[in-house]
């Protein structure tokens, strides 16, 4: 009878054990494999294949292996469509050129799309700003759609973006952009007699609506000294506003103060993008060139000056 009971024991304490085995082997296949860090998420995908050999050319995973990230991300597709088709083009870009690049599409911070500002600037790794949106129209950095949210890994998100970021020089402040472009003459002729080129030259977001020349003469503007200068201030203020709208931004008939405090822009999308000053008879102005990024802000040039 002992040598029985001796038995059974050693049943019962070997069927434990290999059940308590199984249940370990169970639940270590039950725990989730850790999140790889966005580096070597890039690295493993081939839809960033040509992104991963930018990272690799500009020496930059390690700084993508960092904690607390957010990557807006071109994937391939996003690289073609800007031009680049391969990996192997990749090679051509010097290396500074491409660190700069890529940084600016680096946010030292966690930022869920959900988080992403309905309309501010967001400071990148190379310590510009990116222009975030958020709108029934979708999530944009800079005016660029983000396809593909909240990729989540160990050290932060990634957002798949439609084409590669382009970060403005160091000294394209949208009073250089002004300065610099001769279709401007008129424009610049007229912020300089306002001494209005410290407000397109100051670190604020801003968005101007640019009229190039033609845009002048389209309405029967060809000397900017022969208009009084109180009605060329009003003029001129109204076609800049002191927050950043992409085309990406634009809803139809949405009223936005310009920093004329007397004057409103009306956003327009049918048939076209377009403005014209809140309450105006005056036809339209067209947006033929949108988000020329600045490194203050957006210019957008338009067909006609906006006049009340």
């Amino acid at each position: 009878m002992r040598k029985f009971t001796k038995s059974l024991s050693l049943v019962i304490i070997a069927a434990t054990a290999l059940f308590i085995s199984s249940c370990s082997e169970d639940n270590a296949e039950a725990t989730p494999a850790p999140n790889p860090t966005l580096a070597e998420f890039i690295a493993r995908t081939p839809d960033y294949s040509i992104l991963n050999a930018a990272v690799n050319r500009a020496n930059l995973g390690a700084a993508l292996a960092g904690p607390d990230l957010t990557i807006f991300a071109p994937d391939n597709e996003a690289f073609r469509s800007s031009g680049i088709q391969n990996e192997a083009a990749i090679g051509s870009i010097p290396v500074a050129t491409l660190q700069a690049l890529l940084t600016y599409h680096v946010v030292g911070r966690r930022i869920p799309a959900a988080q992403v500002p309905v309309s501010d600037t967001v400071r990148t790794l190379n310590l510009q700003n990116l222009y975030a949106s958020r709108n029934v129209n979708g999530t944009f950095v800079n005016g660029l759609r983000i396809v593909k949210p909240d990729i989540q890994g160990s050290n932060g998100y990634l957002h798949t973006i439609s084409k590669v970021l382009t970060p403005p020089g160091p000294n394209q402040s949208i009073a250089s952009i002004v300065a610099n472009d001769t279709t401007f003459s008129f424009l610049l002729q007229a912020v300089t007699k306002l001494n209005l080129l410290p407000l397109l030259n100051n670190a604020n977001k801003l968005t101007v609506f640019a009229p190039n020349n033609a845009a002048f003469r389209a309405v029967g503007i060809t000397d900017i000294n022969a208009i009084p200068t109180a009605t060329l201030d009003a003029i001129i203020k109204s076609h800049v506003l002191t927050t950043n709208v992409f085309a990406s931004d634009f809803f139809n008939n949405t009223n936005i103060l310009s920093v004329n405090p007397a004057k409103f822009i009306t956003l327009l999308t049918t048939p076209a993008a377009a403005v014209k000053t809140l309450g105006s008879v005056q036809p339209v102005s067209v947006v033929t060139k949108a988000d020329i990024v600045a490194t203050n802000g957006v210019i957008h040039v338009i067909s006609r000056v906006m006049l009340p």
